[in-house]
């Protein structure tokens, strides 16, 4: 049996998933007849995971809104600096030391 899908699911379509937001890479079904969404997402490149095969749920997958994408993008870029600012100050602590680092064996 097809499952028909809503018009909003197609390969390019960015969506909501829960309380976050993707866009769909590919589409796949099943042998047991369930369809899979390959979704990237900026939650996923934030955290260095790859794509994710997600069931389709017309309950959980919903259409995506340029605001709240928005949202999610600017939401991750903004950790993702922070964390560079907190790398490049540990980089800039190690690199003004004039000994080597040594571990605490006490």
């Amino acid at each position: 049996m097809a499952t028909t899908l809503p018009d909003y699911i197609h390969v390019g379509a960015i969506v909501k998933m829960l309380e976050w937001h993707g866009q769909i890479v590919d589409i796949a079904t099943t042998e047991q007849g369930k369809v899979m969404l390959l979704v990237t997402s900026p939650k996923a490149i934030f955290r260095n995971h790859r794509d994710e095969w997600l069931e389709f749920d017309a309950n959980l997958v919903r259409p995506g809104t340029p605001e709240d994408y928005a949202r999610d993008i600017a939401y991750y870029a903004k950790r993702t600096r922070l964390n560079l600012d907190k790398l490049e100050k540990l980089a800039a602590d190690w690199q003004s030391r004039t000994e080597p680092l040594r571990a605490n064996t006490q």
